[in-house]
């Protein structure tokens, strides 16, 4: 990582909404190791959590949180009112929206509660904490949305969560002119092994990519850093897919 010169996240607090995904406590580990404080939100065991790719997520088991740099705290992120009364009661230079998906199948054979349910869960919930969170930071703060590469390639089983990246994509572009100074920017990864693939299976993946690799929640993790530390950078979907896009 290397950041503009005289950037850093010393002294600096990153709130990561759905922090308990492997992609948000990748992030908050990287903002730690940066000499920031990362303070994920959400709920370990909620039921709207999947991944910001296309496995599914789940916690490792062997990888403590240093305590003290990273703080966690309990929030129901799809309650409008919830999100709005912590954003503007905390402190925070930087916010991350993590972002969770998980398979719902196609547009015609997905019930729409479920629909619905994932709309909530990938757009509405980064929307309230846009909208509630940019307005407690400074000029030099900045906001990251973790999307897909289900927002530009259509993946059947994941319809509800590429609509809702898609959405994302917009509303970073919309706030970026609308809030500056305030930076606005989208990560958008593509196949990230959450769950510790067998060696077969992340070979066959990685040989279908250009980069010959399957990505880790830490390659997403580096992006979201650049986004953060990055001050010339803004309204930009920033591509960590190991050219899955090219293919």
């Amino acid at each position: 990582m290397h950041a503009a010169a005289g950037t850093t996240l010393t002294n600096e607090r990153v709130v990561v909404i759905d922090g308990y995904s492997s992609v948000g406590l990748a992030t908050a580990r990287a903002i730690a190791d940066q000499g920031g404080e990362a303070l994920i939100t959400g709920r370990p065991d909620d039921p709207l959590r999947g991944t910001s790719s296309q496995e599914a997520d789940t916690e490792p088991e062997s990888a403590p949180l240093d305590r003290a740099r990273i703080d966690e705290r309990e929030l129901e992120s799809t309650n409008e009112a919830a999100v709005e009364t912590f954003l503007g009661t905390t402190q925070f230079d930087h916010l991350v929206c993590a972002g969770s998906v998980r398979p719902t199948g196609g547009v015609t054979e997905t019930d729409t509660e479920t629909f619905r349910a994932m709309l909530d869960s990938v757009f509405w919930r980064s929307y309230y904490a846009a909208k509630h969170g940019v307005e407690q930071l400074g000029d030099d703060g900045s906001v990251t949305f973790v999307t897909g590469t289900t927002a530009q390639r259509p993946a059947v089983q994941f319809s509800a969560a590429g609509i809702a990246n898609a959405a994302l994509e917009t509303l970073m572009k919309y706030l970026a002119v609308e809030t500056g100074p305030v930076r606005v920017n989208a990560v958008s990864p593509g196949r990230v092994d959450t769950i510790g693939l067998a060696d077969d299976t992340r070979q066959t993946v990685a040989r279908a990519l250009p980069a010959h690799r399957i990505g880790e929640p830490e390659d997403v993790a580096d992006a979201v850093l650049f986004a953060v530390l990055n001050p010339h950078t803004t309204g930009t979907v920033i591509r960590v897919d190991g050219g899955d896009l090219l293919v």
